[in-house]
């Protein structure tokens, strides 16, 4: 078990969280030897805010939802302990997995309070490198369990062996999700969005929206992995420099390599997974900022206003990320 451990802040007993404010990236877990072995307990607590959140956490060392790196070919074991109120399970979104039982199997598997289980699959020879995620699939908990906080991003490595000009290049991830807007929702204003977000557990709260700050170098290249892990919401993804959008390089969708389309907006329901290129601003832009567009799905309909995200300050001293793709070694 090979794990990237980067800073969190706020922590709490159970489910540790972050403040507003400062871009964190999240945390990963590789494989090692061909097997990721990890235990998870899912858990339940009453944030200070009223909320009640869950999640996953490791069982030694308390870090929440980590990302699960993976190679085509491999095993992934994982024993989900269930400490919260609720049955809960787990589910593989979007990975080319057995559906039977002791892997993919969602609709008789339930841990119920106090049990453990443990999954065991096979990642396929051929499957697709690319983002994928893991969450609660347990009806009718698992919307109330999603919402709560209670997912994770995995990633099929390999990218560079689809799209080889990416090798070497720096990486960031970002876990979108949504919550509840602490307190009564019938006292909201009809501007209101139905849902409050957070970005790797960083929150952008309504009413003021303050985005998460990324210090970045000017005009560098980097590769934005990026999970929605929405239970309800959805977000329409736009990168703007002083108000004008600019070019996104998309380079997989649902964590399918695609043919390196340039967009300037990206669609993203609950559940869906986008990966690009992006060129960070230079020292002149004045605001830059990733957001999402407003999207009018109807009167009667959930609200999905305009909002800041990210919010990116181009810095030549800013580090460089700690993640990147790797470049293939020699052929021997």
């Amino acid at each position: 078990l090979f794990l990237l451990l980067l800073p969190m802040v706020a922590e709490s007993v159970v489910c540790p969280r972050n403040d507003a404010g400062l871009f964190i990236e999240q945390n990963h877990i590789y494989s090692v030897k061909g097997v990721l072995q990890i235990e998870l307990l899912f858990q339940r607590e009453l944030a200070e805010n009223g909320n009640i959140e869950y999640c996953y956490t490791t069982k030694t060392t308390n870090i929440r939802s980590p990302v699960l790196h993976l190679n085509p070919g491999e095993q992934l074991q994982i024993t989900l302990t269930n400490l919260a109120p609720i049955a809960t399970n787990l589910h593989f979104h979007g990975m080319y997995v057995s559906p039977l039982y002791g892997q993919d199997e969602v609709m008789k598997t339930n841990v119920d309070t106090g049990g453990s289980f443990t999954y065991n699959l096979k990642i396929p020879l051929e499957h697709s490198p690319g983002v994928f995620w893991y969450h609660p699939h347990a009806h009718p908990l698992a919307d109330v369990s999603v919402l709560g906080g209670a997912s994770g991003m995995i990633i099929v490595d390999g990218l560079e062996g689809r799209v080889p000009d990416l090798a070497g290049i720096p990486v960031r991830t970002f876990t979108i999700r949504d919550n509840v807007i602490p307190g009564l929702a019938s006292l909201l204003p009809a501007t209101a969005p139905t849902w409050d977000l957070s970005v790797n557990f960083v929150p952008v709260p309504y009413p003021n929206y303050p985005p998460a700050q990324l210090s970045i170098q000017p005009s560098s290249q980097e590769l934005w992995r990026v999970l929605a892990a929405c239970a309800d919401d959805l977000y329409n993804l736009q990168l703007q420099y002083d108000g004008v959008p600019q070019a996104l390089r998309l380079v997989a969708i649902d964590g399918a390599p695609t043919t390196n389309v340039a967009v300037d907006s990206i669609m993203l329901p609950g559940g869906a997974r986008a990966e690009f290129v992006v060129r960070a601003p230079d020292t002149g832009v004045q605001l830059a900022q990733l957001v999402t567009l407003g999207i009018d799905a109807g009167l009667l309909a959930p609200k999905h206003p305009f909002r800041p995200i990210i919010q990116l300050v181009a810095d030549a001293a800013a580090p460089l990320p700690a993640l990147s793709l790797p470049v293939p070694g020699p052929v021997a």
